[in-house]
This record gives structure tokens, sequence and C-alpha cells, in this order.
């Protein structure tokens, strides 16, 4: 599956979060099922756990250390201070998502303000 199919249908499935209580409750207990159910690609011996952000509780996901030494084009994208990575806007096809997303270095703000103004990158 493409990055781009594989982010609509993140995007599908956080707008759904939004939307429906039970269904975001499904997520946060089993997200790899979850996942799966919607059409998402969750590769083989890959752990998921789902998190949800609030008003007072922000998750900082650490990306797993590179097993081989960074290229300079490859380190200038991971480098550059605090980053935070939020579901994207549903209905903005440039916020797309892998499972781990890539991110604008960014100050806190809440998960909405990040959606509102755009900072995922593609």
């Amino acid at each position: 599956m493409s990055k781009e199919g594989q982010g609509k249908i993140m995007g599908a499935i956080i707008a759904k979060c939004w939307a429906d209580e039970a269904f975001k409750q499904k997520l946060l207990a089993d997200p790899t099922t979850v996942l799966k159910a919607e059409g998402a690609k969750v590769p083989a011996g890959i752990t998921v756990k789902a998190m949800e952000n609030t008003d007072t509780v922000f998750h900082l996901v650490i990306p797993a250390k590179p097993s081989s030494k960074l290229s300079d084009d490859e380190l200038g994208e991971v480098a550059g201070g605090s980053s935070s990575c939020t579901p994207p806007n549903p209905g903005n096809p440039s916020c797309e998502m892998d499972i781990m997303p890539q991110c604008q270095p960014l100050d806190l703000c809440t998960q909405s303000d990040l959606c509102a103004n755009n900072d995922l990158i593609t």
C-alpha cells in the first residue's frame, strides 16, 4: 500500500475516533486488530500502542534509534529540536501519516491547534 493510501486510512481512523467513542475505546484497547480491520497495514512483528493526547496530557514519542549511520540528508530530516506528532487533519490530503509520522519541530500546543495549522509534513 502506498504512503498516500495508508495516510488516508489513518486519517479516516482518527476521524472515526473523534466521532465514535466506542470505536476509540476499541482502538485504545486493541490497536493492531482495529487498524487491520480498518485496512491499515501493520507489519508482522510490530507491536502497536495507541494513546490519546488530552488538554492536560501530551505524549512525546521518541523514534527508534537508527541501526546505521544517517546520511546528511537523513540527519537534516530528523534534526532541529523537539517534535510533536499528532493525527492528520482528515479533511486535508496534504496531512498524511504512516504508523509513525514525520513532523516538523513544534512548540507544545494542543492537538486541535496542530491539526488546524497543518503542522504535519509529508
